[in-house]
Protein backbone atom coordinates (compact mmCIF):
# COMPACT_ATOMS: atom_id res chain seq x y z
CA UNK A 1 0.00 0.00 0.00
CA UNK A 2 1.67 3.70 -0.80
CA UNK A 3 2.26 5.89 1.89
CA UNK A 4 -0.03 9.26 1.77
CA UNK A 5 0.70 12.55 3.16
CA UNK A 6 -0.01 16.18 2.20
CA UNK A 7 1.72 18.85 -0.10
CA UNK A 8 2.68 20.59 3.06
CA UNK A 9 4.79 19.74 6.36
CA UNK A 10 8.21 17.50 7.28
CA UNK A 11 6.95 13.75 7.51
CA UNK A 12 9.68 11.56 8.83
CA UNK A 13 11.03 8.45 7.27
CA UNK A 14 10.21 6.30 10.05
CA UNK A 15 6.67 7.75 9.83
CA UNK A 16 6.54 6.68 6.36
CA UNK A 17 8.10 3.22 6.79
CA UNK A 18 5.86 2.18 9.26
CA UNK A 19 2.76 3.64 7.63
CA UNK A 20 3.49 1.03 4.08
CA UNK A 21 5.61 -1.92 4.12
CA UNK A 22 6.08 -0.33 0.00
CA UNK A 23 7.88 2.80 1.04
CA UNK A 24 11.57 2.18 -0.59
CA UNK A 25 13.52 5.52 0.91
CA UNK A 26 16.42 5.04 -1.32
CA UNK A 27 14.02 5.30 -4.29
CA UNK A 28 12.65 8.60 -2.83
CA UNK A 29 15.96 10.51 -1.99
CA UNK A 30 17.06 9.35 -5.42
CA UNK A 31 13.90 11.14 -7.35
CA UNK A 32 14.28 14.25 -4.56
CA UNK A 33 17.99 14.51 -6.13
CA UNK A 34 16.74 14.39 -9.44
CA UNK A 35 13.92 17.09 -8.84
CA UNK A 36 16.86 19.26 -7.19
CA UNK A 37 19.05 18.92 -9.99
CA UNK A 38 16.70 20.03 -12.47
CA UNK A 39 15.00 22.84 -10.58
CA UNK A 40 18.04 23.99 -10.10
CA UNK A 41 18.72 24.97 -13.91
CA UNK A 42 15.33 26.12 -13.85
CA UNK A 43 15.07 30.14 -15.60
CA UNK A 44 11.77 30.24 -14.65
CA UNK A 45 10.35 29.51 -11.44
CA UNK A 46 7.71 27.15 -10.18
CA UNK A 47 5.95 29.25 -6.82
CA UNK A 48 7.20 25.86 -5.02
CA UNK A 49 10.24 25.36 -2.86
CA UNK A 50 11.94 21.82 -4.23
CA UNK A 51 11.09 18.80 -2.70
CA UNK A 52 13.92 18.04 -0.07
CA UNK A 53 15.62 15.46 2.25
CA UNK A 54 16.13 17.06 5.51
CA UNK A 55 18.80 15.96 8.04
CA UNK A 56 18.97 12.48 5.80
CA UNK A 57 15.90 11.29 7.57
CA UNK A 58 13.02 13.51 6.51
CA UNK A 59 10.84 14.00 3.67
CA UNK A 60 9.58 17.57 3.01
CA UNK A 61 7.48 17.94 -0.24
CA UNK A 62 7.07 21.49 -0.27
CA UNK A 63 4.28 21.97 -1.98
CA UNK A 64 4.17 19.35 -4.87
CA UNK A 65 1.59 16.73 -5.04
CA UNK A 66 1.53 13.64 -7.41
CA UNK A 67 3.17 9.98 -7.50
CA UNK A 68 6.75 10.28 -6.27
CA UNK A 69 9.10 7.11 -6.33
CA UNK A 70 9.53 4.85 -3.34
CA UNK A 71 5.52 4.14 -2.89
CA UNK A 72 4.80 7.80 -1.39
CA UNK A 73 1.75 9.99 -2.65
CA UNK A 74 1.34 13.64 -1.96
CA UNK A 75 -1.76 14.67 -1.69
CA UNK A 76 -2.89 18.22 -2.77
CA UNK A 77 -3.61 18.88 0.72
CA UNK A 78 -3.91 22.60 1.56
CA UNK A 79 -1.11 24.90 2.94
CA UNK A 80 -1.94 25.52 6.93
CA UNK A 81 -3.61 22.13 6.85
CA UNK A 82 -2.94 18.72 8.35
CA UNK A 83 -4.87 16.41 6.30
CA UNK A 84 -4.75 15.89 2.91
CA UNK A 85 -8.70 15.57 2.59
CA UNK A 86 -8.93 18.92 2.61
CA UNK A 87 -8.60 19.45 -1.24
CA UNK A 88 -10.76 16.49 -2.80
CA UNK A 89 -9.62 14.72 -5.72
CA UNK A 90 -12.12 15.95 -7.56
CA UNK A 91 -11.66 19.64 -7.23
CA UNK A 92 -8.19 18.86 -7.08
CA UNK A 93 -8.84 17.30 -10.88
CA UNK A 94 -10.51 20.63 -11.92
CA UNK A 95 -7.95 22.86 -10.52
CA UNK A 96 -5.54 20.46 -12.98
CA UNK A 97 -7.63 20.88 -15.99
CA UNK A 98 -7.79 24.32 -15.73
CA UNK A 99 -4.13 24.61 -15.62
CA UNK A 100 -3.62 21.71 -18.49
CA UNK A 101 -6.14 24.52 -20.59
CA UNK A 102 -3.86 27.25 -19.96
CA UNK A 103 -0.62 25.51 -21.13
CA UNK A 104 -2.07 24.66 -24.24
CA UNK A 105 -3.56 27.78 -24.54
CA UNK A 106 -1.05 30.49 -24.39
CA UNK A 107 1.89 28.31 -22.58
CA UNK A 108 4.24 25.70 -22.94
CA UNK A 109 5.57 27.78 -26.13
CA UNK A 110 9.34 26.43 -25.58
CA UNK A 111 10.94 23.22 -23.95
CA UNK A 112 12.41 25.50 -21.19
CA UNK A 113 8.75 26.51 -20.17
CA UNK A 114 7.55 22.86 -19.43
CA UNK A 115 10.05 22.66 -16.94
CA UNK A 116 8.68 25.10 -14.30
CA UNK A 117 5.51 22.47 -14.06
CA UNK A 118 6.84 19.23 -14.75
CA UNK A 119 10.54 18.17 -14.46
CA UNK A 120 9.44 14.65 -13.04
CA UNK A 121 8.64 14.38 -16.94
CA UNK A 122 11.86 15.35 -17.97
CA UNK A 123 13.87 13.39 -15.29
CA UNK A 124 12.17 10.33 -16.47
CA UNK A 125 13.04 11.38 -20.07
CA UNK A 126 16.68 12.32 -19.46
CA UNK A 127 17.26 9.05 -17.49
CA UNK A 128 15.31 7.10 -20.61
CA UNK A 129 17.48 8.68 -23.51
CA UNK A 130 21.39 8.40 -21.32
CA UNK A 131 20.19 4.85 -21.07
CA UNK A 132 19.73 3.97 -24.58
CA UNK A 133 22.74 6.25 -25.71
CA UNK A 134 24.99 4.89 -23.92
CA UNK A 135 23.81 1.27 -24.39
CA UNK A 136 24.16 2.31 -28.36
CA UNK A 137 27.37 3.46 -27.97
CA UNK A 138 28.75 0.26 -26.28
CA UNK A 139 27.04 -1.74 -29.45
CA UNK A 140 28.40 0.88 -32.02
CA UNK A 141 31.79 0.35 -30.90
CA UNK A 142 31.58 -3.60 -30.71
CA UNK A 143 30.19 -3.60 -34.17
CA UNK A 144 33.25 -1.51 -35.48
CA UNK A 145 35.98 -3.61 -34.24
CA UNK A 146 34.45 -6.55 -35.59
CA UNK A 147 34.01 -4.82 -38.66
CA UNK A 148 30.38 -4.02 -39.89
CA UNK A 149 28.62 -6.77 -41.94
CA UNK A 150 28.95 -5.72 -45.38
CA UNK A 151 26.28 -7.12 -48.29
CA UNK A 152 27.60 -8.75 -51.68
CA UNK A 153 25.91 -7.65 -54.59
CA UNK A 154 26.51 -9.90 -57.67
CA UNK A 155 26.38 -8.05 -61.23
CA UNK A 156 26.19 -10.15 -64.84
CA UNK A 157 27.60 -8.22 -67.56
CA UNK A 158 27.30 -8.66 -71.51
CA UNK A 159 29.45 -6.60 -73.16
CA UNK A 160 32.92 -6.34 -75.80
CA UNK A 161 34.82 -6.44 -72.61
CA UNK A 162 35.06 -8.38 -69.52
CA UNK A 163 33.95 -6.82 -65.91
CA UNK A 164 35.36 -9.26 -63.18
CA UNK A 165 35.50 -13.42 -63.99
CA UNK A 166 34.55 -14.58 -67.38
CA UNK A 167 30.90 -16.59 -67.74
CA UNK A 168 32.40 -19.23 -70.06
CA UNK A 169 29.24 -21.15 -70.70
CA UNK A 170 27.45 -17.61 -71.73
CA UNK A 171 30.21 -16.38 -73.65
CA UNK A 172 29.93 -19.47 -76.07
CA UNK A 173 26.27 -19.25 -76.21
CA UNK A 174 26.95 -15.33 -77.02
CA UNK A 175 29.90 -16.24 -79.70
CA UNK A 176 27.36 -19.17 -81.42
CA UNK A 177 24.71 -16.50 -82.04
CA UNK A 178 27.75 -14.67 -83.38
CA UNK A 179 27.08 -11.40 -81.50
CA UNK A 180 31.10 -11.47 -80.57
CA UNK A 181 30.05 -10.14 -76.83
CA UNK A 182 31.86 -11.46 -73.78
CA UNK A 183 29.82 -12.48 -70.75
CA UNK A 184 31.24 -11.78 -67.01
CA UNK A 185 30.12 -11.62 -63.57
CA UNK A 186 31.24 -8.93 -60.81
CA UNK A 187 31.21 -8.97 -57.00
CA UNK A 188 31.21 -5.87 -54.91
CA UNK A 189 30.75 -5.28 -51.42
CA UNK A 190 28.81 -2.71 -49.47
CA UNK A 191 28.64 -1.49 -46.29
CA UNK A 192 25.34 0.09 -46.68
CA UNK A 193 23.50 -2.68 -45.16
CA UNK A 194 20.26 -2.70 -42.81
CA UNK A 195 22.55 -2.42 -40.22
CA UNK A 196 24.22 0.86 -41.02
CA UNK A 197 20.84 2.07 -41.85
CA UNK A 198 19.64 1.47 -38.40
CA UNK A 199 22.58 3.11 -37.25
CA UNK A 200 22.12 6.33 -38.74
CA UNK A 201 18.65 6.64 -37.97
CA UNK A 202 19.33 5.18 -34.78
CA UNK A 203 22.19 7.69 -33.82
CA UNK A 204 20.22 10.57 -35.28
CA UNK A 205 17.13 9.91 -33.18
CA UNK A 206 19.11 10.31 -30.11
CA UNK A 207 21.00 12.89 -30.81
CA UNK A 208 17.78 14.60 -31.53
CA UNK A 209 16.46 13.60 -27.91
CA UNK A 210 19.60 14.46 -26.02
CA UNK A 211 19.72 17.92 -27.70
CA UNK A 212 16.09 18.53 -26.36
CA UNK A 213 17.13 18.04 -23.02
CA UNK A 214 20.64 19.71 -23.31
CA UNK A 215 20.05 22.70 -25.40
CA UNK A 216 16.08 23.07 -25.33
CA UNK A 217 15.57 22.39 -21.54
CA UNK A 218 19.20 24.08 -20.48
CA UNK A 219 20.27 21.15 -18.59
CA UNK A 220 23.76 21.60 -18.01
CA UNK A 221 24.80 18.03 -17.81
CA UNK A 222 28.70 16.77 -18.83
CA UNK A 223 26.56 13.42 -20.14
CA UNK A 224 24.92 14.47 -22.31
CA UNK A 225 26.99 16.89 -24.06
CA UNK A 226 29.35 13.72 -24.62
CA UNK A 227 26.95 11.35 -25.62
CA UNK A 228 25.10 13.87 -27.95
CA UNK A 229 29.32 14.68 -29.39
CA UNK A 230 29.49 11.34 -30.11
CA UNK A 231 26.30 10.35 -31.72
CA UNK A 232 26.99 12.80 -34.00
CA UNK A 233 30.99 11.46 -34.67
CA UNK A 234 29.80 7.54 -35.67
CA UNK A 235 27.34 9.88 -38.56
CA UNK A 236 29.20 12.38 -39.99
CA UNK A 237 33.15 10.37 -39.87
CA UNK A 238 31.66 7.02 -39.55
CA UNK A 239 29.10 5.82 -40.83
CA UNK A 240 29.01 6.07 -45.03
CA UNK A 241 27.54 9.54 -46.29
CA UNK A 242 25.13 7.61 -48.81
CA UNK A 243 23.10 6.25 -45.80
CA UNK A 244 23.92 9.42 -43.16
CA UNK A 245 22.13 11.97 -46.36
CA UNK A 246 19.55 9.93 -46.17
CA UNK A 247 15.90 10.78 -44.74
CA UNK A 248 15.34 8.71 -41.33
CA UNK A 249 12.07 7.59 -42.65
CA UNK A 250 14.40 5.98 -45.81
CA UNK A 251 17.03 4.08 -42.98
CA UNK A 252 14.57 2.45 -40.88
CA UNK A 253 14.45 -1.10 -41.91
CA UNK A 254 11.66 -3.01 -42.93
CA UNK A 255 9.98 -5.51 -40.87
CA UNK A 256 11.33 -8.21 -43.09
CA UNK A 257 14.94 -6.62 -42.63
CA UNK A 258 14.41 -6.72 -38.84
CA UNK A 259 13.42 -10.36 -38.96
CA UNK A 260 16.98 -11.27 -41.13
CA UNK A 261 18.70 -8.79 -38.62
CA UNK A 262 17.12 -10.81 -35.44
CA UNK A 263 18.36 -14.23 -36.92
CA UNK A 264 22.28 -12.41 -37.66
CA UNK A 265 24.92 -14.92 -37.24
CA UNK A 266 26.39 -11.78 -35.10
CA UNK A 267 25.43 -11.13 -31.34
CA UNK A 268 26.09 -7.27 -31.59
CA UNK A 269 23.63 -6.60 -34.65
CA UNK A 270 20.87 -9.08 -32.44
CA UNK A 271 21.19 -6.63 -29.83
CA UNK A 272 20.76 -3.46 -31.82
CA UNK A 273 18.03 -5.20 -33.14
CA UNK A 274 16.26 -5.62 -29.56
CA UNK A 275 17.86 -2.29 -28.48
CA UNK A 276 15.80 -0.50 -31.48
CA UNK A 277 12.67 -2.25 -30.71
CA UNK A 278 12.96 -1.84 -27.27
CA UNK A 279 13.60 2.25 -28.06
CA UNK A 280 10.17 2.36 -30.20
CA UNK A 281 8.16 1.14 -26.89
CA UNK A 282 9.92 2.78 -24.23
CA UNK A 283 9.63 6.31 -26.22
CA UNK A 284 5.52 6.32 -24.80
CA UNK A 285 7.35 8.29 -21.57
CA UNK A 286 9.26 10.98 -23.82
CA UNK A 287 8.22 14.33 -23.37
CA UNK A 288 5.20 14.88 -25.00
CA UNK A 289 3.58 16.99 -22.08
CA UNK A 290 -0.53 16.87 -22.54
CA UNK A 291 0.00 13.09 -21.60
CA UNK A 292 2.40 13.69 -19.06
CA UNK A 293 0.66 16.71 -17.47
CA UNK A 294 -2.32 15.07 -15.42
CA UNK A 295 -0.18 12.20 -14.14
CA UNK A 296 3.21 14.09 -13.33
CA UNK A 297 3.95 15.85 -10.20
CA UNK A 298 3.67 19.10 -9.93
CA UNK A 299 3.21 22.36 -7.67
CA UNK A 300 0.15 22.87 -6.28
CA UNK A 301 0.41 26.50 -6.23
CA UNK A 302 1.44 26.81 -9.51
CA UNK A 303 -1.92 24.40 -10.72
CA UNK A 304 -3.74 26.82 -8.27
CA UNK A 305 -2.77 29.87 -10.01
CA UNK A 306 -3.28 29.07 -13.51
CA UNK A 307 -6.83 27.42 -13.06
CA UNK A 308 -7.78 31.17 -11.49
CA UNK A 309 -5.78 32.25 -14.24
CA UNK A 310 -7.86 30.42 -17.17
CA UNK A 311 -11.44 31.47 -14.91
CA UNK A 312 -10.43 34.80 -15.14
CA UNK A 313 -9.46 35.33 -18.90
CA UNK A 314 -12.75 33.05 -19.49
CA UNK A 315 -14.90 35.53 -17.67
CA UNK A 316 -13.35 38.79 -18.88
CA UNK A 317 -13.47 37.14 -22.54
CA UNK A 318 -17.06 36.69 -22.54
CA UNK A 319 -17.62 40.58 -21.30
CA UNK A 320 -14.99 42.37 -23.82
CA UNK A 321 -13.55 39.81 -26.22
CA UNK A 322 -11.09 37.92 -27.11
CA UNK A 323 -7.73 38.75 -25.54
CA UNK A 324 -4.36 38.82 -26.77
CA UNK A 325 -1.36 37.53 -24.58
CA UNK A 326 1.70 40.13 -25.12
CA UNK A 327 5.32 38.55 -23.32
CA UNK A 328 8.34 36.62 -24.18
CA UNK A 329 7.72 33.26 -25.40
CA UNK A 330 10.67 32.21 -22.86
CA UNK A 331 7.98 32.38 -20.29
CA UNK A 332 5.77 29.05 -19.66
CA UNK A 333 2.74 31.33 -19.68
CA UNK A 334 2.17 34.92 -20.97
CA UNK A 335 2.18 37.90 -18.19
CA UNK A 336 -0.08 40.21 -20.02
CA UNK A 337 -3.20 39.81 -21.31
CA UNK A 338 -4.64 42.72 -23.74
CA UNK A 339 -8.49 43.39 -23.93
CA UNK A 340 -10.59 45.10 -25.69
CA UNK A 341 -11.30 48.48 -24.40
CA UNK A 342 -8.11 49.21 -23.23
CA UNK A 343 -8.75 46.50 -20.25
CA UNK A 344 -4.93 44.64 -19.33
CA UNK A 345 -4.65 41.74 -16.46
CA UNK A 346 -1.38 41.21 -15.77
CA UNK A 347 -0.68 37.66 -13.91
CA UNK A 348 2.41 37.56 -11.17
CA UNK A 349 4.22 40.18 -12.41
CA UNK A 350 5.34 43.34 -11.18
CA UNK A 351 3.66 46.13 -12.57
CA UNK A 352 5.40 49.26 -11.92
CA UNK A 353 4.30 51.16 -14.63
CA UNK A 354 1.14 50.12 -17.34
CA UNK A 355 2.52 51.50 -21.10
CA UNK A 356 4.85 54.82 -19.41
CA UNK A 357 1.71 55.27 -17.03
CA UNK A 358 2.91 55.01 -13.14
CA UNK A 359 0.75 52.04 -11.37
CA UNK A 360 2.27 51.93 -7.66
CA UNK A 361 0.97 54.68 -5.72
CA UNK A 362 4.08 54.48 -2.99
CA UNK A 363 6.66 51.50 -3.07
CA UNK A 364 7.67 52.77 -6.80
CA UNK A 365 7.92 56.99 -6.23
CA UNK A 366 8.50 56.74 -2.40
CA UNK A 367 11.00 53.63 -1.48
CA UNK A 368 12.58 52.62 -5.20
CA UNK A 369 15.07 53.79 -7.63
CA UNK A 370 13.67 54.12 -10.89
CA UNK A 371 13.05 50.97 -12.73
CA UNK A 372 13.33 49.11 -9.47
CA UNK A 373 10.78 46.33 -9.58
CA UNK A 374 7.91 47.09 -6.98
CA UNK A 375 5.06 44.09 -5.60
CA UNK A 376 3.90 41.23 -7.88
CA UNK A 377 0.60 40.21 -6.96
CA UNK A 378 -0.76 37.18 -8.38
CA UNK A 379 -3.51 39.33 -10.54
CA UNK A 380 -3.95 43.10 -11.33
CA UNK A 381 -6.15 44.00 -13.73
CA UNK A 382 -6.32 47.80 -15.20
CA UNK A 383 -8.75 50.54 -17.35
CA UNK A 384 -7.33 52.49 -19.00
CA UNK A 385 -4.12 52.17 -17.93
CA UNK A 386 -5.10 52.24 -14.10
CA UNK A 387 -5.17 49.21 -11.71
CA UNK A 388 -8.94 48.80 -10.85
CA UNK A 389 -8.67 45.45 -9.64
CA UNK A 390 -6.44 43.13 -7.54
CA UNK A 391 -6.37 39.45 -6.34
CA UNK A 392 -4.26 36.87 -4.99
CA UNK A 393 -4.41 33.00 -5.31
CA UNK A 394 -3.60 30.89 -2.08
CA UNK A 395 -3.68 26.96 -2.14
CA UNK A 396 -4.80 26.84 1.26
CA UNK A 397 -8.01 26.97 3.38
CA UNK A 398 -9.46 30.69 3.79
CA UNK A 399 -9.74 30.89 7.16
CA UNK A 400 -6.06 30.09 8.21
CA UNK A 401 -4.33 31.82 5.48
CA UNK A 402 -0.62 32.61 6.52
CA UNK A 403 -0.16 35.92 7.72
CA UNK A 404 3.10 36.59 5.91
CA UNK A 405 0.65 35.92 2.85
CA UNK A 406 -2.03 38.29 4.13
CA UNK A 407 0.03 41.58 4.64
CA UNK A 408 1.47 40.89 1.09
CA UNK A 409 -2.23 40.96 0.01
CA UNK A 410 -2.82 44.38 1.96
CA UNK A 411 -0.12 45.86 1.08
CA UNK A 412 -0.89 45.52 -3.02
CA UNK A 413 -4.05 46.71 -2.21
CA UNK A 414 -2.95 49.76 -0.55
CA UNK A 415 -0.27 50.21 -3.16
CA UNK A 416 -1.84 49.99 -6.36
CA UNK A 417 -5.95 50.83 -5.60
CA UNK A 418 -6.64 54.19 -4.62
CA UNK A 419 -9.40 54.28 -1.74
CA UNK A 420 -13.02 53.93 -3.61
CA UNK A 421 -11.19 53.28 -6.72
CA UNK A 422 -10.92 49.90 -6.99
CA UNK A 423 -11.81 46.19 -5.83
CA UNK A 424 -9.92 43.24 -4.82
CA UNK A 425 -10.34 39.20 -4.18
CA UNK A 426 -8.38 36.75 -2.09
CA UNK A 427 -8.70 33.45 -4.04
CA UNK A 428 -8.12 30.56 -1.84
CA UNK A 429 -8.34 26.68 -2.57
CA UNK A 430 -10.72 25.50 0.36
CA UNK A 431 -11.97 26.56 3.60
CA UNK A 432 -14.96 28.44 4.90
CA UNK A 433 -14.21 32.45 5.19
CA UNK A 434 -14.38 34.21 8.05
CA UNK A 435 -15.89 36.95 6.38
CA UNK A 436 -16.73 36.16 2.57
CA UNK A 437 -16.86 40.11 1.78
CA UNK A 438 -14.94 43.13 3.83
CA UNK A 439 -14.20 46.55 2.69
CA UNK A 440 -10.30 47.70 3.71
CA UNK A 441 -9.98 51.26 3.62
CA UNK A 442 -13.01 51.88 1.10
CA UNK A 443 -12.09 48.66 -1.05
CA UNK A 444 -14.43 46.29 -1.43
CA UNK A 445 -12.88 42.72 -1.11
CA UNK A 446 -14.08 39.43 -1.52
CA UNK A 447 -12.50 36.17 0.20
CA UNK A 448 -13.64 33.47 -2.05
CA UNK A 449 -13.05 29.24 -1.27
CA UNK A 450 -13.68 27.17 -4.30
CA UNK A 451 -13.28 24.17 -3.14
CA UNK A 452 -16.75 23.60 -1.55
CA UNK A 453 -18.55 24.58 -4.85
CA UNK A 454 -15.90 25.27 -7.97
CA UNK A 455 -19.19 26.93 -9.75
CA UNK A 456 -20.42 29.32 -7.07
CA UNK A 457 -16.34 30.18 -6.32
CA UNK A 458 -16.20 31.09 -10.54
CA UNK A 459 -19.82 32.96 -10.14
CA UNK A 460 -18.29 35.10 -7.53
CA UNK A 461 -15.16 35.63 -9.22
CA UNK A 462 -17.35 36.83 -12.66
CA UNK A 463 -19.85 39.08 -10.20
CA UNK A 464 -15.92 40.58 -8.34
CA UNK A 465 -14.92 41.56 -11.94
CA UNK A 466 -18.11 42.88 -13.46
CA UNK A 467 -18.56 45.22 -10.72
CA UNK A 468 -15.39 46.38 -11.21
CA UNK A 469 -15.45 47.31 -14.70
CA UNK A 470 -19.17 48.71 -14.07
CA UNK A 471 -17.83 50.98 -11.59
CA UNK A 472 -14.88 52.49 -13.71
Amino acid sequence: MTAEIPAFGEHSRESLEESSAAVDWSRLQEEVRTFDSILEQLPIGTGASAPAIKNGDTFAPGGWAGEFAGGVRVLPAAKNSAKGSDIDAETYNEFVAGARRVAGTYGVRNAAALLSLLPQAVSEAKTLYLSYSRRLIQLTERLFESRLPVSIERETSVGYSLRGSPDFARTVQEQARGTGRVVSREISFSIITPVTRLLAVFHRVLAVKLRLLAEDFELDDNRLERQFEYHGEVRHERLPSEVVGNAVAANIPSSDEIERMQASQFAAVRELVRLWLGFQQDKGIELDWQDRFDTAVKPVQRVYELWCLERIISILERSLGESEPKDSTRLPVPKRYDFPGDVTLFYDRSVRSIDGVSSSRHVGPDFRKPNAQVGKPDFLLAKDKRPVWVADAKFQTAESIDTSGLYRFLGYMIDFLAPGEGTAALLCAAGTPVRPQVSIEHRDTAVIATMSDVTAAEGRIEQSLQDTLDCV
